[in-house]
């Protein structure tokens, strides 16, 4: 089966494991599942975990749905791949600095793609 290039965005903000405790992560990405500000101007999360990243390291994982309901359902594959790049690029930079004021160094990174081509999946 051919990889099916989707409108997502994927990926995984980074947390030292000295300066941001597991259960904070947690609590933090279920608030973010019920409600984010952020998201209401984003797109919707498919997807959102904890995991192990490294070492000393933990992260919150994401599959990001970059449209909101508000957004028109016809618009062309070209038009849907700029305002996935838009909403994309909005996400990030509101999500780096949300993170960077609310942990300073205990935010340590990412490593998230637009757009995400999906070969096998449950999405």
């Amino acid at each position: 089966m051919p990889a099916v290039k989707e409108f997502w965005v994927t990926g995984i903000w980074k947390f030292s494991d000295k300066k941001v405790s597991l259960k904070k992560l947690l609590d933090l990405a279920e608030e973010w599942e019920k409600d984010s500000d952020i998201l209401r101007k984003h797109g919707e999360y498919l997807e959102i975990y904890v995991r192990k990243v490294s070492k000393d390291q933990h992260g919150i994982g994401f599959v990001l749905a970059p449209f909101t309901v508000d957004d028109p359902l016809d618009n062309s594959p070209q038009e849907k791949e700029k305002l996935g790049r838009r909403r994309y690029n909005d996400y990030f930079e509101e999500m780096t600095d949300t993170l960077k004021k609310l942990f300073g160094n205990g935010f340590v990174g990412w490593d998230i793609s637009y757009p995400t081509y999906i070969v096998k999946g449950v999405l």
